[in-house]
């Protein structure tokens, strides 16, 4: 029964074309709701009984939506699915539930045509994501993998009508199909010697082949999706180009779904431990260390935001690759630790994060910008934005009693077993570990000020021609949804934790250890009671203080300013100016550029100036740009070949077919 609701929900989602403007979202919404349901119900039923399922999809339906492919699909869900489906439900939900409140004005402004696609490219990335998850088989997964790309570009493109959103999506599609050339080309590498499709070739490929140079083509193709270093330019642009709620489900989940297939390939990693390892240590490392140092000079709160999941991907790809290093150097205690605080980080990055994007479009919706340089004052207008937004950066900076402590947490506490119980290497290793990771929780909490601060306190500096207000009651659920669960996790991590050590042994390369296990349960319940003290003893000040200050009259008044009260909000600090500091620091990470006319001697009384800096990502504009414009300086001359002629159009094709006829006489394809 449950599997035909969720084959139904598929084929009922398209009836989204034939209705009413006004009815469109509420078409899909009941199908994203019938398919969490029969999901969910999936992946705890996994949990619960610590069993691999399968789900066959009924021939009738299968072969209509699949009729090309000769073999019916299977489900397949096991712990490592199952808890990214609860994942990718949960920040769907809410993010769909969010976009009816943020969609409601552009129904009078694009065409029903236009909202049932971007209705139905929604609808089309959730299902994707959840099949990614559940199929095995090498075509089907490559086949639901683009899906999901082509419908992510067309959700970042819904404000096409602009140039540059269009330019945003089209790099986007395009990085995207680079990284899909490595995924296939490790699926046909696995598939030549032997035989099999997919994910369970690999299996057989690497218990008797070299596996790292394979890995690595898996490694690069599913990094390009979760944005590591240097595959992150595409990040940073379509993540404030499309829709607040789009934006959130690309940080929350689409990301992940890069996480979730290194961790399937790796479930079948046999040998090469080190060199697999350290090589995610080595792009963990600086993905984690060059993102965050440039979301301290991003003026655009969603672009800050973007660099900050790079970051966080840098820390999940860190966990993973310590966890392998730890076992290929028999630290027992690494290789556990390790890999648990990355599917936690995993989890709790999926919350704070989509949940920081939506109250970015709830400042964007009510003033028209994302600029931090015009933004100040929120605080006295936007109550709850501000205080969702304070708890999700807490979470974000990893501070306790909050869920995003929870996994750095672990991942510290492995690096500190590697150095008292490893040998020499993995003990420098596990430093350098530290001092990154401890550079970046400062630096992040150094970002998260400056957007917080800047953001919501101090006056605006900006005249906004309507009052600022609340946006609609329903742009609040997914911060609701999440808050609990931030809180939830925070406070009783050792609720998840079985479920996460169940999830462990899918890995053959992490060993099993009942005595860390039972350590952990044991921190986690001390840690919990401290929490719960912490907050307890927190609303008891406050409600001392509360009932102390209803006995006084509180006198209001201009801030002091040392003798000097600023003549008006241009006196606040800016974007700029707050990061300024940091920027000397980290100067040959930036390409900066300034625009200001100076004095000029004779220049008794000087006109208006305008000083403007601009940080742009070295990485993006030497690894990636200067190649592409050196492309297509070079394009025109490749006109020659158009000479107009049929007979020289015949020539290509054959010429093609010959060197295809030549790779395979010498065995090459």
């Amino acid at each position: 029964m449950d599997i035909l609701i969720f084959q139904s929900a598929i084929l009922f989602s398209l009836l989204v074309f034939f209705v009413n403007i006004r009815l469109k979202y509420f078409l899909v919404l009941l199908p994203v709701l019938a398919i969490i349901g029969v999901s969910s119900y999936w992946a705890i039923d996994v949990l619960i009984s610590n069993q691999t399922k399968t789900h066959l999809l009924s021939f009738n339906i299968s072969e209509q939506i699949f009729g090309f492919w000769s073999q019916t699909p299977h489900l397949v869900i096991d712990q490592i699915s199952a808890l990214f489906i609860l994942m990718i439900n949960v920040v769907s939900l809410g993010a769909f539930i969010y976009a009816y409140g943020y969609l409601k004005k552009y129904l009078a402004l694009k065409s029903p045509l236009g909202m049932s696609m971007h209705y139905f490219s929604f609808f089309l990335v959730y299902i994707s994501m959840l099949l990614i998850t559940m199929m095995r088989e090498g075509f089907m997964f490559l086949f639901v993998w683009e899906l999901m790309t082509l419908s992510a570009y067309l959700m970042v493109a819904f404000h096409g009508e602009k140039e540059n959103i269009r330019k945003v999506a089209i790099n986007y599609l395009m990085q995207m199909h680079l990284g899909f050339l490595f995924l296939l080309a490790g699926f046909l590498i696995v598939n030549k010697e032997t035989g099999i499709w997919g994910f369970e070739a690999l299996e057989v490929y690497f218990a008797s082949h070299d596996n790292y140079l394979v890995f690595l083509l898996f490694f690069v193709g599913f990094g390009v999706k979760a944005g590591l270093i240097p595959f992150h330019t595409w990040l940073p642009h379509a993540h404030p180009a499309a829709p607040a709620y789009v934006s959130a489900t690309m940080s929350g989940v689409i990301v992940k779904m890069g996480v979730y297939g290194v961790l399937r390939v790796l479930t079948h990693v046999q040998s090469q431990l080190f060199e697999i390892g350290l090589t995610m240590l080595i792009v963990s490392l600086v993905t984690i260390l060059f993102s965050i140092s440039m979301a301290v000079f991003q003026r655009d709160l969603k672009k800050l935001l973007a660099y900050s999941t790079i970051e966080n991907i840098g820390i999940i790809f860190l966990g993973i690759s310590l966890s392998i290093l730890g076992r290929a150097y028999n630290v027992q205690a690494l290789a556990v630790l390790a890999m648990m605080g990355t599917l936690f980080h995993v989890l709790n990055h999926s919350l704070y994060k989509s949940m920081l994007f939506m109250l970015c479009g709830n400042i964007e919706k009510i003033t028209n910008t994302r600029n931090i340089n015009e933004l100040g004052g929120l605080a006295k207008k936007m109550p709850f934005t501000t205080a969702f937004f304070l708890l999700g950066s807490l979470a974000l900076c990893a501070l306790p009693p909050f869920n995003g402590f929870v996994g750095e947490f672990l991942i510290y506490k492995g690096i500190y077993r590697a150095i008292a119980d490893g040998g020499f290497f993995i003990s420098i290793v596990a430093i350098v570990s530290i001092i990154f990771m401890a550079l970046s929780g400062g630096i992040c909490i150094y970002a998260m000020t400056k957007a917080f601060g800047l953001s919501f306190l101090g006056s605006s500096r900006k005249p906004f021609p309507e009052p600022l207000h609340e946006p609609s009651k329903s742009m609040f659920f997914p911060a609701f949804l999440n808050t609990i669960l931030i809180l939830a996790i925070g406070l009783a991590p050792v609720l998840i934790l079985p479920q996460l050590q169940e999830t462990l042994s899918a890995f053959k390369f992490i060993p099993k250890s009942s005595q860390v296990y039972q350590v952990q349960t044991a921190v986690f319940q001390k840690f919990g009671l401290l929490s719960l003290i912490l907050i307890t003893l927190f609303f008891l000040v406050y409600l001392v203080r509360y009932l102390q200050q209803k006995r006084v009259q509180v006198m209001h008044g201009p801030t002091w300013g040392c003798g000097y009260e600023a003549g008006d909000a241009k006196h606040q600090y800016t974007s700029t100016s707050y990061s300024k500091s940091m920027q000397n620091i980290v100067s040959p990470l930036l390409q900066e550029t300034n625009t200001y006319q100076s004095f000029e001697e004779e220049e008794i009384f000087p006109g208006e100036r305008k000083y403007q800096t601009t940080v742009k990502d070295r990485l993006e504009e030497s690894v990636i740009l200067r190649p592409i414009n050196y492309l297509l300086n070079r394009i025109p001359k490749l006109g020659l070949a158009q000479t107009g002629r049929i007979q020289h159009y015949l020539i290509y094709p054959m010429a093609f077919l010959l060197l295809i006829a030549l790779l395979s006489a010498f065995g090459i394809i």
